[in-house]
């Protein structure tokens, strides 16, 4: 089922914890992982990042990429590549997370603004729970559902504010 981490993120520094505890408890299944070397963040990366992305620039020009920043995949299985990519995962334009079989099963979109996630019931639960205080995981239809209402009420909002301007 398809779940998102419902949260305003508008600072990767905000988004960093929700995608630490998200990397931590998918850790077992996490087979590749593919981030993008690019950040779009205007200040200067932190120390831990900087040294991250310099790491997968590395990686990317030893797979041979044109653009050595775009998606190196990466086998997080030993530990300096599993704390290079969890350390750049929320900074990154694109986070792209694979199971073991190569299914897409979690992606971090502009810097954690946008998370999307590919889970059980069980394994939301879990994840709920680690979030508290952080972020609210939810059903993406949900989610969906409640935004469609949202927009709806606030087009009913407008359109009778206008009737109100003509009508005076």
């Amino acid at each position: 089922m398809t779940w998102v981490v419902d949260a305003e993120f508008e600072d990767p520094r905000d988004a960093d914890p929700a995608c630490a505890i998200i990397f931590d408890h998918m850790r077992p299944r996490i087979g590749r992982v593919s981030l993008d070397g690019y950040s779009n963040y205007r200040e200067p990366l932190p120390d831990a990042v900087r040294a991250a992305r310099d790491w997968l620039l590395e990686q990317g020009r030893s797979q041979g990429l044109q653009d050595p920043a775009w998606s190196p995949d990466l086998y997080p299985s030993e530990r300096r590549e599993w704390d290079m990519v969890r350390a750049h995962a929320a900074w990154s334009i694109e986070t792209d997370i694979f199971d073991q079989n190569d299914q897409l099963i979690a992606v971090f979109h502009d810097h954690g603004h946008s998370i999307t996630l590919e889970v059980t019931q069980d394994e939301a639960a879990e994840l709920s729970l680690a979030l508290t205080g952080v972020a609210t995981l939810v059903p993406l239809a949900e989610l969906r559902a409640r935004r469609d209402a949202e927009r709806s009420a606030h087009r009913r909002a407008r359109r009778r504010r206008l009737l109100r301007t003509f009508r005076t």
